[in-house]
């Protein structure tokens, strides 16, 4: 999850709302929402779990400041279970979100099921939409953590498996395009890691909870989303 912050500016006159999603790899500003000729706030333009709508140069789909998933282009090359900083970097890849874990943050896989999960892997739904607020509710993501389920995410450990049997995204209700085409750069990471448990299905019960963050709060500062 990416912090983005929020700008009004007058352009050729008109007063209208912009989203300054601060400057990017190289320094200038641009891509997202304002740069680039892609929707607006409101709308969901990839699906996290399988990266689809983002292209295949590395660039990740992660929440945005809006409460909406968005391309964010690279460099994220924090592999999952990876260490992480969601306001100056390093990020996660394609498929991961920076979160609490511990004392630090580490790079979780968004998940639908279980079976997203892999080997001892529970998809924490609940957690991951107290530390998210995702503004549209179709989007029921979550994020493999560890098993058992933990009480918040600063007492969780992120899931570091390969994923058993993918859901293919099918829980982000807020974004209907065609599959990805990137390339997932987190199944190699996952080799060794814990085995244990893992059964198809969403965590229904979910974790406990989490204080309140709200819509970018934890996220990404001073990255430029890519407008797809």
């Amino acid at each position: 999850m990416r912090k983005i912050p929020s700008l009004f500016v007058v352009l050729l006159g008109i007063v209208g709302c912009y989203v300054d999603d601060g400057p990017g790899p190289g320094g200038g500003y641009g891509g997202g929402y304002g740069g680039g000729g892609g929707p607006g706030p409101g709308a969901d333009l990839c699906n996290p779990v399988t990266n689809a709508g983002c292209p295949s140069d590395g660039s990740a789909c992660d929440l945005d400041a809006s409460g909406y998933f968005a391309c964010f282009p690279p460099p994220n090359p924090v592999a999952i279970c990876g260490s992480c900083d969601s306001s100056a970097g390093p990020f996660c890849g394609p498929e991961l979100t920076c979160a609490p874990s511990g004392e630090g943050s580490a790079c979780y896989r968004y998940c639908c099921t279980n079976a997203d999960c892999g080997a001892g892997g529970i998809c924490d739904t609940v957690s991951a939409a107290q530390f998210l607020g995702q503004a549209n509710p179709a989007d029921q993501v979550g994020f493999c953590v560890e098993g058992p389920l933990p009480a918040n995410l600063e007492t969780a450990e992120p899931g570091c498996a390969a994923p058993a049997a993918p859901s293919n995204g099918s829980c982000v209700g807020g974004y209907s395009g065609g599959s990805s085409t990137g390339t997932s750069q987190t199944d190699a990471s996952a080799t060794g890691a814990a085995e244990g448990g893992g059964s198809d299905g969403s965590n229904e019960g979910g974790g406990g909870s989490l204080p309140e963050a709200g819509v970018g709060e934890g996220g990404r500062g001073g990255r430029a989303s890519d407008g797809g």
